[in-house]
């Protein structure tokens, strides 16, 4: 494997470990987890049926605080593009209480490696 390949792959590996920094906050019911996965001005976007979110990321960790785990959801990483410092990922989570959702991620990376700057989220 070239030198240039092996560094491709462990910035992948970066980058997935992120994201999974958010899925184990989901399990574990704590914000705390899921916030080293997310820059401190980090925004949402989406809707739930007739709530539309447009907010801090803090509406998030709210919301994983004042809800038991979610012991139950399976996800997947179905994507991940990067070009240099900046990334997106595609992710598809089930059963977080009830819901199946999919999250669109944009990274970046900073001298604290990779985070998650937006999410994105549509509810099937």
């Amino acid at each position: 494997m070239k030198e240039g390949k092996a560094i491709e792959v462990h910035e992948y590996e970066a980058i997935r470990n992120t994201l999974k920094y958010y899925v184990n906050g989901a399990f574990a019911g704590k914000s705390d987890i899921m916030k080293n996965a997310f820059h401190e001005l980090a925004q949402i976007y989406g809707q739930l049926g007739d709530q539309q979110f447009a907010d801090p990321i803090q509406a998030l960790y709210t919301y994983v605080d004042e809800h038991p785990p979610a012991e139950d959801l399976k996800y997947a990483i179905r994507s991940v593009d990067r070009s240099g410092d900046a990334a997106t990922a595609r992710v598809e989570i089930t059963n977080w209480h009830g819901h199946t959702f999919t999250d669109f991620f944009t990274l970046l990376k900073i001298d604290q490696g990779w985070v998650i700057t937006n999410k994105i989220f549509t509810l099937h």
